[in-house]
């Protein structure tokens, strides 16, 4: 029998074994992940998918979004993931409004939108958006792939690969016959493996997590690039996002003040105080151009750069590096 191992333990390593379930492949999977060595991303994430005012035709990066979106969308529809929720996705500006009436035509000025209210009418579009529990769904995701997988999780570091074997921190040494690296921000580990460089970044995302109850109907509103998310299965809201290159989990209490401050000054709602919010922080792998990248050589392959995308393109990527 073949061993297939994958380095990671976020969602694009669980993307990559529901998919590989979806085939019905047979061999015996390795997945090494550390919690502690390299906390996944992606549950430190608002976990948003939604087009934002992109579309197709206009860029590479744009149709692999499109594609993402799209095979997101026909995910929820086929398999019901549990921890994915539908939602409508707000976004408005203040400034700039003829570029950003150019990219969201269908918009209308208004002071309130379901339990939001205003200090004054802003521009305004809906899209619809897909709001998601992040442990939930990775965890949906690992049950139904080991329902059909033979699959092993072997929690801990991978320190050293040499041809088809690698070795982990606590000292085990094990043996592939195919290796796919999916570790976000420490891919560029294994990079050399496959003597490629796809010019990646650390990108630190930051976000305010509160207790709070906002009503009956989840919901994620963008303003100005503010953000404020709100999740009514686990009474949750969310405020950021931060971006900004950096390897420190540290988080920009700053910068994050500064985006609460934003948003209570511009509605009447009574948010929560700052000091009551969790900050959170993510690392992200921020390739060139941001489009994400799909390397192969020999036995191993790399899936890497998703950056803010994870969520979005996490499966159709995975489908793409298994065909």
């Amino acid at each position: 029998m073949t061993t297939i191992a994958i380095i990671g333990g976020g969602i694009a390593a669980r993307s990559l074994l529901y998919a590989m379930a979806k085939k019905n492949i047979s061999s015996k999977i390795l997945v090494f992940y550390s919690d502690s060595f390299a906390f996944p991303c992606s549950l430190h994430s608002t976990a948003i998918v939604a087009p934002r005012g992109v579309t197709a035709g206009n860029s590479s990066l744009g149709d692999t979004l499109m594609e993402g979106f799209g095979r997101f969308q026909k995910h929820v529809s086929e398999d019901a993931p549990e921890g994915v929720e539908r939602i409508p996705q707000y976004t408005g500006a203040l400034t700039k409004l003829e570029a950003f009436q150019k990219r969201y035509p269908d918009g209308k000025k208004i002071s309130s939108i379901g339990p939001l209210k205003f200090q004054e009418e802003i521009y305004f579009t809906e899209e619809e958006a897909y709001l998601i529990t992040p442990s939930q769904y990775l965890s949906w995701l690992t049950s139904e792939a080991s329902r059909k997988l033979n699959v092993e999780f072997v929690p801990s570091f991978v320190t050293e690969v040499h041809e088809k074997t690698l070795k982990t921190v606590d000292g085990g040494d094990f043996s592939f016959d195919e290796l796919i690296v999916t570790a976000g921000v420490k891919n560029f580990l294994w990079q050399p493996l496959l003597e490629a460089d796809p010019k990646s970044k650390t990108v630190q995302g930051s976000y305010l997590e509160y207790d709070f109850d906002f009503g009956e109907k989840s919901f994620s509103l963008t303003l100005e690039g503010d953000n404020l998310i709100y999740s009514h299965p686990t009474k949750k809201l969310l405020i950021g996002s931060t971006t900004q290159e950096s390897s420190w989990e540290l988080p920009p209490e700053r910068l994050l003040s500064e985006i609460h401050a934003r948003l209570r000054t511009r509605m009447k709602n009574i948010l929560p105080e700052f000091a009551q919010g969790r900050m959170l922080v993510g690392l992200r792998e921020k390739a060139k151009k941001r489009e994400p990248y799909l390397l192969k050589k020999d036995a191993y392959k790399i899936m890497g750069g998703l950056y803010k995308n994870g969520y979005t393109l996490g499966l159709s990527l995975a489908e793409k590096i298994l065909s």
